[in-house]
């Protein structure tokens, strides 16, 4: 292999390594912000994102989101 062959390579492990820890990261505060919510903030949060993914649409989650919260109603 050349020289801009391995080094394309280095650079592809390199990124999905910082890849994982930007994930790792993320998902250590999203747990430590869950830890103090009841479960039905934490259900009410769980169908808020699968609504955004499902529409793509920020509003769309954000409204599921008011609806299911019984903390924070519309």
């Amino acid at each position: 292999m050349d020289k801009g062959g391995e080094l394309y390579v280095k650079l592809s492990i390199i990124s999905l390594a910082f890849l994982v820890i930007i994930l790792l990261v993320i998902g250590y505060f999203v747990k430590q912000s869950m830890k103090y919510k009841t479960e039905k903030e934490k259900d009410a949060s769980k169908k808020g994102f699968l609504a955004y993914l499902l529409t793509n649409s920020l509003l769309i989650g954000w409204l599921v989101y008011k609806k299911n919260n019984t903390n924070d109603r519309l």
